[in-house]
């Protein structure tokens, strides 16, 4: 009779970095918030950007239903992007509190193995 090998492959995994989403991103022209009065940074100037962003939008809106607008917009594409862990996917968290000190994944447990550059 054979003997039968006790000993399992744990399972390993990295960190990678995957995009999870686009969006496109409209940059107001300058003008649309240079002359806020109240001092930068606080919360009534961010309310008041908002006030003037969300006029603004709807201007944009309307824009694009009648294509009036001369205005300078900025439009760019912009991706989204999550480190994750190779081996379940899940968002990258590791966890070092394995009786066996070695970092391994918190949602899946598979042992952590630094890729070379």
């Amino acid at each position: 009779m054979s003997e039968m090998n006790n000993t399992t492959e744990e399972k390993t995994c990295s960190k990678v970095r995957v995009k999870t989403g686009v969006r496109v991103i409209c940059e107001p022209p300058s003008y649309a918030t240079r002359w806020i009065s109240a001092p930068y940074g606080t919360e009534k100037y961010w309310d008041r950007v908002g006030e003037i962003l969300g006029d603004w939008a709807k201007e944009i809106n309307e824009f694009i239903r009648d294509h009036r607008s001369r205005d300078d917009v900025g439009l760019s594409v912009e991706f989204d992007f999550e480190e994750q862990c190779t081996a379940c996917q899940q968002p990258w968290e590791l966890d070092s509190s394995y009786d066996d000190g070695k970092p391994r994944c918190s949602y899946c447990g598979a042992i952590y193995v630094k890729e070379s550059a």
